[in-house]
């Protein structure tokens, strides 16, 4: 019988912790391409952001970093390519 142990507050059980179920990212695009037009803002993006992880996005005016984060909260719907969030930002409060 697994032994069991006091939890602290906030603390999450290893069967219900995401990263304990094999989970290594909150977020993670793959192959995401936007376009508006025939303007190309994006193409064959990969991003992850790791859990507990501080990520900076760096880079020249019209390099499409807004694009990005706008795709990653959910505010615009890529052309392509899939996104993958452990928990849907939404519910984290960000939106």
């Amino acid at each position: 019988m697994p032994s069991t142990t006091k939890l602290e507050r906030g603390a999450v059980e290893p069967a219900q912790d995401p990263v304990a179920r094999g989970f290594r990212h909150i977020v993670r695009l793959e192959k995401v391409d936007m376009t508006f037009g025939k303007v190309r803002a994006l193409s064959q993006v990969d991003f992850e952001v790791g859990r507990n992880e501080i990520v900076g996005l760096l880079g020249d005016n019209g390099a499409g970093k807004s694009t990005l984060i706008k795709i990653v909260s959910g505010v615009l719907r890529p052309t392509s390519g899939s996104i993958n969030e452990l928990v849907p930002l939404i519910q984290k409060g960000i939106r």
